[in-house]
């Protein structure tokens, strides 16, 4: 039984990954949020702006840029010995 639960779960959200009206979507999350009204997920769902600039949203998130005096001096405490090769090729591992 669980099988088969599982599966429907999995066809349910292929086919939501294929939906593509914004319209349709609006509804389906409208519709789980009446069916499970405790699903803190769902409530946190909210709709995306349409007109959302950078600048809005730097302004909203407080966003302190790092200087580039910062940015070095952060970076001379961290004392990296490596080449910048050697650091590239560990990431690549």
């Amino acid at each position: 039984m669980t099988k088969k639960i599982e599966q429907r779960k999995y066809n349910l959200i292929r086919a939501i990954i294929e939906l593509k009206d914004d319209k349709t979507i609006s509804k389906l999350e409208q519709h789980m949020k009446q069916i499970l009204p405790d699903n803190s997920f769902l409530t946190a769902i909210k709709p995306i702006r349409k007109n959302v600039t950078i600048n809005d949203l730097i302004k909203e998130q407080n966003y302190k840029p790092l200087t580039r005096k910062d940015f070095f001096e952060k970076a001379s405490k961290l004392n990296i010995q490596e080449s910048f090769e050697e650091l590239n090729s560990m990431l690549s591992k």
